[in-house]
């Protein structure tokens, strides 16, 4: 059985995010377990525009493809088993990408505030 992890990193601070597609059972359970991650970093878009979000989403369609690999036509059960941690593996994903929009909202929104606030000396 495979595990499954993407991890979101971002430079700011060294902040990752860590999204995990878990398997249908705990590592402990399986004996035969193993973890797969790929990292995808997004410090170097602006995720405050539209093609800085589709550029993240191509990137996190890629490591899902990475961390979950391919399975023979020929193979239903290993189909299966890659269609189940690519669907595991994309909804983690897209809470991870919804934690990164939200930090690049809070770091906006701060910057803004930042610059609207009126610097006074006494």
């Amino acid at each position: 059985m495979r595990i499954t992890n993407i991890v979101l990193a971002a430079a700011v601070l060294g902040a990752v995010a860590p999204v995990a597609a878990h398997a249908d059972s705990a590592p402990q359970a399986q004996p035969n377990t193993y973890e797969v991650s790929q990292s995808v970093a997004y410090h170097d878009l602006d995720l405050t525009n539209v093609q800085g979000r589709a550029r993240l989403d191509a990137r996190l369609a890629v490591a899902v493809r990475n961390v979950c690999g391919t399975a023979s036509s020929r193979d239903l059960r290993e189909m299966a088993r890659v269609s189940s941690c690519r669907r595991a593996a994309a909804n983690d994903a897209a809470s991870g990408r919804e934690l990164a929009l939200a930090a690049t909202k809070r770091r906006s929104d701060v910057a803004m505030m930042t610059a609207a606030t009126p610097l006074t000396h006494k």
